[in-house]
């Protein structure tokens, strides 16, 4: 198999994506009818994550016709500096309702590529896949979709999401305390969004700020207090909402 090959894309916002791609060499590159496979990666992962690249193997050796394997990062993700300071299609890795960096990806990867073109999405990943699905429906512009351990519904109805028993809470905890660590990471880049900076606990250098370090432990809190300020949103539900795939779909 070749080594991976990195590719950055930059957009109209002044943001990054970038993938690596990989392929088994024997087959040649210019074949029309070679698919290529999209893998997006979950909530605060990237490309290199030991399930991304053990599904990006599997396709590529045991696939008879020897497809073309990309690997995509958000932005953000993966030490990718993020360098957007607006307020919508801004969230990157760990929004689930933007589908920016995937739609941007897939009209890349349409440029150059005419053969079959397949997505697969794990956790958030599919999540951000199935809300991109149900946006552009038949021009998605792909061929195939598989969302793998997709979060369906994110509203009032979702008791792992607003009542967590145990398990889930410690879960709730890892992936809070990873996005804090995650706005550290992007810390001058989102506090050049005014609107963010103004209203977010995160951004205040008084006891309410460090509380909201200390306190906040889960996703629903953090959404509360960081991304709907963020993204625009009057309040969480509306948020968890407008960013739930069966809702997406269902339009």
């Amino acid at each position: 198999m070749k080594p991976p090959h990195t590719l950055y894309i930059t957009c109209v916002r002044g943001s990054h994506t970038f993938a690596h791609g990989r392929s088994n060499s024997a087959s040649p590159d210019d074949s029309p009818d070679r698919p290529l496979v999209l893998v997006v990666h979950g909530l605060m992962g990237h490309s290199e994550e030991t399930y991304v690249r053990q599904c990006c193997s599997e396709i590529c050796v045991k696939d008879h016709r020897h497809p073309l394997v990309v690997a995509m990062n958000y932005r953000g993700a993966f030490m990718n500096k993020l360098t957007t300071t607006s307020n919508k299609g801004i969230g990157g890795g760990y929004s689930i309702y933007d589908t920016l960096d995937i739609g941007l990806l897939i009209s890349h990867l349409r440029e150059t590529h005419h053969g079959p073109l397949f997505v697969v999405g794990f956790s958030m990943g599919a999540a951000k896949l199935c809300n991109f699905l149900g946006r552009t429906g038949a021009k998605s512009n792909i061929d195939g979709a598989v969302c793998i351990c997709c979060p369906w519904d994110f509203t009032a109805k979702n008791e792992a999401v607003h009542a967590p028993n145990f398990t889930e809470t410690c879960y709730h905890f890892i992936l809070a305390n990873a996005i804090k660590l995650w706005v550290i990471m992007h810390y001058s880049a989102l506090s050049q969004n005014q609107k963010l900076a103004k209203k977010s606990p995160a951004f205040r250098r008084t006891r309410s700020g460090l509380l909201w370090w200390m306190q906040t432990h889960d996703m629903v809190s953090f959404d509360a207090s960081f991304t709907i300020n963020w993204l625009g949103y009057d309040s969480v539900e509306e948020y968890y909402e407008a960013a739930s795939p069966n809702v997406q779909v269902r339009r």
